[in-house]
């Protein structure tokens, strides 16, 4: 490839850097994020992720991620251990909590014109992809967050890439293949397994040549994941806590419809489907059917759709919930499809589509989020703990404790843990936050604090910041661009101290 066939992809991959990168630091982690980098931070002190640090804990799940011993078992570990090497090289601060899943991100635009190029004969299919991933916001913020969703979208992608290479009979494929399964084992199993049905069952149909290899290469892989299989199964408690749900056929069937719709609400907008329908129709009109059928066409588009498929049925068997990052992954998939359909259009329609679907998202929403200063409730409680507590001060919230734990040297009680909440009759500070995400978890929680608060004991206090229901969570409904500026102020209750 030349320099001018280079400059594309290169400056769509560096579009993509600025948008990932671009004032990481701003706002701190949330819930989840935060839980990320506390598991992250033990293991530099421990040598393996820890649910808890002597200290405080750090489950969401009333304690079923980790056993007695303490040791992580509710995900698999990379994430952690990548996160622990750049908090061991950089120190630890919000944009560092960030920046390994930020370049995966970007890595993950990279990876899907890789693909493309690879899929189609007409590189644009490539290009259309990567840029329609570059400029979809519900990616870009995904990406930006400190949990494993943009390290499971880079390995997805380049499964389907080493497949791809592997049942071309290209060099290296089989090796691309079964790293990029190990690697996304390990950083998520339930989409490595979706990902090797994928390849096997469009292998069983297209490729059946190409099986023995396929199956060689898997072997390879599960020699690297087996071990961890096993362990995790003996002490994975999922089940425990979501078996009722799990497997149902009437609750899995709502997470299916919610996924999809989800889908076609966020990235694929009903303006791309008309296009590919037009297209497809004028195609076939003309005389195009023979060509709309070449196996040349049908062979990566049904990759795709399978790479699609079977981890949405994934994902509506075993998921919590059909919560939007579940699918990240399943993006650069999205974006191969989009590609596809820009691809087969006039390059100015193509242009203009894009620039449609682009306006009518959130995009200049995003732009204004990385210009501003975003501020919550939990950076507020974070700011005045710091400035007016003690190191050795013990505090108890109903939600929201995991960011206080990452970023105050304090004990932290509540929250999703199910510890014993005993010891915060006591606390110097109980925080009752406004609203409850769960009403057995969390309202559970804010209940018991707040017979607690005893007027007598503790002094109320209100900060000059509005209380939201999360900080600012990834979910494309309840994202929040700009810092709330009404509302309930956030309340605290410090414990009056006896005067010296």
């Amino acid at each position: 490839m030349t320099w001018r066939s280079w400059a594309p992809p290169i400056a769509i991959v560096a579009l993509a850097s600025q948008l990932i990168l671009w004032d990481l630091g701003d706002g701190v982690l949330w819930q989840d994020e935060a839980q990320t980098a506390l598991v992250s931070r033990t293991v530099l002190t421990h040598g393996v992720p820890m649910g808890h640090d002597g200290r405080n804990h750090f489950s969401q799940e009333l304690g079923a991620e980790y056993g007695e011993s303490g040791v992580w078992r509710w995900h698999t570990w990379l994430p952690f251990y990548l996160l622990a090497v750049f908090f061991g090289l950089l120190g630890e601060s919000t944009a560092v909590a960030r920046l390994p899943f930020a370049l995966a991100g970007i890595g993950a635009v990279a990876a899907t014109y890789g693909l493309g190029r690879a899929l189609w004969p007409d590189r644009r299919d490539g290009l259309w992809a990567a840029a329609a991933l570059a400029t979809s916001v519900p990616f870009l913020i995904l990406v930006r967050q400190c949990r494993w969703y943009s390290l499971a979208a880079l390995f997805s992608a380049l499964v389907l890439w080493g497949y791809w290479a592997l049942a071309q009979r290209r060099r290296g494929g089989g090796a691309v293949f079964a790293a990029a399964a190990v690697l996304l084992f390990h950083t998520h199993y339930l989409y490595a397994a979706a990902a090797l049905a994928a390849a096997f069952a469009h292998a069983l149909y297209w490729h059946r040549d190409r099986l023995r290899p396929l199956l060689a290469w898997t072997g390879v892989a599960l020699v690297f994941c087996a071990p961890w299989i096993v362990w995790l199964a003996g002490g994975m408690e999922y089940g425990r806590v979501y078996g009722d749900s799990a497997f149902a056929l009437a609750p899995s069937w709502d997470r299916g419809v919610t996924f999809a719709a989800k889908l076609g609400r966020h990235v694929l907008p009903p303006a791309l489907w008309i296009a590919a329908a037009v297209t497809a129709a004028l195609a076939w009109r003309s005389g195009g059917r023979d060509r709309l059928l070449d196996p040349s066409i049908a062979r990566p588009l049904s990759l795709l759709l399978l790479a699609l498929a079977v981890p949405l049925t994934a994902l509506a068997l075993a998921s919590p919930g059909p919560f939007f990052r579940y699918l990240a992954p399943l993006l650069p998939v999205v974006a191969l499809l989009v590609g596809r359909i820009l691809a087969s259009v006039h390059p100015a329609v193509a242009a203009a589509l894009l620039a449609f679907v682009v306006a009518r998202s959130p995009f200049v929403d995003y732009l204004g989020e990385l210009a501003g200063d975003f501020r919550g409730p939990v950076e507020g409680i974070v700011e005045y703990l710091n400035a007016h507590g003690d190191p050795d001060d013990l505090v108890a919230i109903s939600y929201g404790d995991l960011p206080l734990k990452f970023y105050t040297p304090m004990r932290v009680m509540g929250g999703l843990t199910g510890e014993d909440l005993a010891p915060a009759a006591d606390a110097d500070w109980i925080i009752l936050r406004r609203f409850v995400v769960a009403r057995e978890r969390d309202g559970r929680v804010r209940d018991q604090l707040e017979a607690f608060v005893d007027p007598a004991r503790y002094r109320r206090i209100e900060l000059p910041i509005p209380e939201t229901r999360f900080e600012n969570r990834e979910e494309p409904r309840l994202h929040r661009f700009r810092s709330a500026r009404e509302g309930e102020p956030v309340v605290l209750f410090e414990r009056i101290r006896e005067a010296p």
